[in-house]
């Protein structure tokens, strides 16, 4: 299997119009999603088999394509950069949304000479991995170190040894093996090796035959030491990483989600635009609006002060067995807040049916009803029928808008008391 056969394979077909537009000169009006997918792939395949010759038909190389999408990408998604392989991989296993094109992309664009190294393991690997799973090593880090570690000495690592075990504190030099065996069984196990080498370097004893069992000892306990530190580092950094991730994916919501606020205020901005330049009266219109706010407000700050006064005037003169409803078919409505008296709905009181029923729940109460929630002469028959039924105590509220309701109200209340 060749590059370009491996690249179109790890394709889906809802990669083909993101490829499309990152072509120069590819036509924008394909809509089809087989006659896009054939286009991409002969563009491609052209690039990839004539490249460096003239041809009329348009063609691009997978390889200025992968730039051109890890371009792309770090734009999106710059904390995407990595010093290593690995690290991206990491980072790129942590951020679901990148598609496989895109995860070869990035390692081309940052990577060269390393997925040209790398494009062989790629090729051979399974059809059912992706490029970042067959891109993973498999192999575990113990085995490299084993390996690391058969090809080192004991004096080869003498000077690294020397500066970590130098850097402790209290570390003890043994004169003899007596002494050294005394030694050891009052230490920890992960501790050890440090013993053993201050041991083996005094007067070169590592040189000694009789002591290769120990050096080995030594090399292999320093690197267990270094694996489980590597180890540990990588455990932090992985969840550093992931947790950065996760951060990411929240501020790329939030950026979505700004964009779309300022999509929507240059819109407004737009038709305010479009309005100012096909209005010459529009500031004055503006003014006028913005004068007709401040006197709603004047009349606002006014009908909250006759709203407090007029309930503290309810409180003073109503007998403690009156009570008040309001009749309406929005138990919201600002008149109900207005007098800070509770609504109540029609069918609430047309479902009552016995006169026993209706005292106990409706005795000493004066309904204001409101006419416009009535929408012919027979239904509001129909109602003041039950009312006189019940023996109800009712006003009956006219006019359509809210303030006039208010105003005969509070008509109301003054002649009853």
């Amino acid at each position: 299997m060749d590059e370009l056969s491996w690249f179109l394979g790890t394709l889906r077909s809802k990669d083909y119009l993101p490829l499309s537009r990152l072509i120069p000169g590819f036509p924008r009006d394909l809509r089809t999603p087989n006659v896009l997918k054939t286009q991409v792939v002969g563009v491609l395949t052209r690039g990839f088999s004539n490249n460096g010759r003239r041809s009329k038909h348009l063609k691009m190389h997978i390889h200025e394509l992968f730039k051109k999408s890890g371009a792309d990408l770090i734009g999106k998604y710059p904390d995407l950069v990595s010093e290593s392989v690995d690290d991206l991989i990491l980072k790129m296993k942590a951020e679901s949304r990148i598609r496989p094109y895109q995860q070869i992309s990035m390692f081309y664009t940052m990577f060269e000479d390393q997925y040209i190294e790398l494009l062989p393991k790629l090729l051979a690997a399974p059809n059912e991995l992706s490029p970042l799973e067959a891109l993973v090593d498999t192999e575990p880090v113990l085995n490299k170190l084993d390996k690391l570690v058969g090809r080192e000495t004991f004096e080869d690592l003498i000077p690294v040894i020397q500066s970590d075990v130098l850097g402790i504190q209290d570390t003890k030099f043994c004169n003899d093996e007596d002494e050294l065996l005394s030694e050891l069984l009052k230490t920890k196990k992960k501790e050890r090796y440090q013993l053993l080498f201050s041991f083996l370097i005094t007067d070169e004893r590592y040189k000694n035959p009789e002591y290769k069992r120990l050096c080995d000892a030594v090399i292999r306990d320093y690197h267990s030491k270094k694996y489980a530190d590597l180890e540990k580092d990588f455990v932090q950094n992985k969840a550093t990483i992931e947790g950065q991730a996760r951060e990411n994916q929240n501020l790329h919501a939030r950026i979505r989600e700004l964009e779309l606020i300022e999509k929507e205020a240059a819109q407004l901005r737009q038709q305010l635009e479009v309005l100012m330049s096909q209005n010459e009266v529009a500031t004055t219109a503006y003014q006028a609006a913005n004068n007709e706010l401040e006197q709603i407000k004047v009349k606002y700050d006014s009908a909250s002060y006759w709203r407090d006064s007029i309930q503290r005037y309810m409180r003073e003169i109503k007998p403690e067995d009156r009570h008040y409803l309001i009749v309406t078919d929005d138990p919201s409505s600002i008149v109900t807040t207005f007098f800070n008296i509770q609504g109540v709905a029609r069918d609430a009181l047309t479902s009552i049916g016995s006169k026993r029923l209706w005292d106990q729940r409706y005795k000493n109460t004066c309904f204001f009803v409101l006419r416009n929630n009535f929408i012919s002469t027979d239904d509001w028959f129909q109602f003041v029928g039950l009312m006189n039924r019940f023996g109800a105590e009712y006003r009956e509220v006219t006019g359509y808008e809210e303030m006039r309701h208010i105003a005969e109200i509070i008509n109301f209340m003054l002649e009853e008391n």
